[in-house]
């Protein structure tokens, strides 16, 4: 099993002023990486730099240039955590949906190919299922008024009035929108144990995966460990094999035929 080669690996980097994207392929380069996250403006804030300063052109030649040319489209912005599309208050909806559509053209001029969402909390509503409506139709809406970016709907840890945390759960969302060219998952491996899945069973897991969403659909991989027991609903990352997942049961994972053709993005706290 880990004979298979992993195509894209690497891990947040911070857009950080004058460079932009300049420096983040830098990084990247520097780290022997192959893939990269980050976040087109500060995670917590609504404060955001005009796409046309991230110094795009440059830090394609740059990665040419590094014998990185291949890496075309594929690396990763991910959503900033303000966004709520499943809030019941349809004014605090709203709110979010135009961050969001903001946010997703943003990450079309930045050349990424994938946008990585969490898909919010049932806040507002008479139960999950409502929240998970509001999010189908929201996310419909943003597809229809975008272009090629794919929105992968990250896995959660089912802390609080998180929605998503069940596979069954984000095949309810994906079965609701009109494009699915445009829909995907991104798989959080300590969201995922923090849920309740075991990653001890790696096939099995995969199986069950494939099963209820469908292989198809699943474009990011987040790497991570997890300091809490499986099911503890608490979403605290721990580093590779120092957490309760565990080295072996994550590096059989990312090694599996299935998840090693993935962009796999580590997200441990070091």
């Amino acid at each position: 099993m880990k004979s298979n080669k992993i195509k894209y690996l690497g891990c947040f980097v911070g857009a950080t002023k004058p460079d932009f994207m300049l420096g983040m392929v830098k990084t990247v380069v520097d780290y022997g990486a192959t893939s990269f996250m980050f976040y087109s403006g500060p995670p917590q804030s609504f404060r955001r730099t005009p796409t046309a300063q991230f110094k795009l052109d440059l830090a394609k030649a740059y990665l040419a240039k590094h014998n990185l040319g291949d890496l075309g489209d594929n690396y990763v912005v991910h959503a900033p955590y303000l966004i709520n599309l499943a809030n019941g208050d349809s004014t605090k909806r709203e709110r979010s949906f135009n961050f969001f559509l903001d946010e997703l053209k943003r990450t079309n001029e930045l050349g990424a190919k994938y946008f990585v969402l969490h898909p919010g909390s049932a806040l507002n509503v008479k139960d999950k299922t409502q929240a998970l409506d509001h999010l189908a139709t929201e996310l419909n809406r943003a597809i229809s008024m975008t272009k090629d970016t794919i929105i992968c709907l990250e896995t959660m840890a089912d802390k609080g009035q998180q929605i998503c945390s069940k596979f069954e759960e984000l095949r309810y969302v994906i079965d609701q929108i009109s494009d699915k060219s445009r829909i995907g998952v991104c798989f959080d491996t300590c969201h995922v144990h923090d849920a309740g899945y075991d990653l001890a069973k790696t096939q099995e897991l995969i199986d069950h995966f494939d099963q209820v969403i469908g292989l198809k659909y699943l474009y990011v991989i987040h790497l991570n460990d997890s300091k809490n027991p499986m099911g503890a609903r608490k979403d605290r990352h721990a580093n590779i094999g120092y957490g309760k997942i565990g080295f072996e049961n994550l590096l059989n994972f990312i090694y599996h035929k299935e998840i090693c053709n993935k962009i796999i993005i580590l997200e441990t706290p070091w």
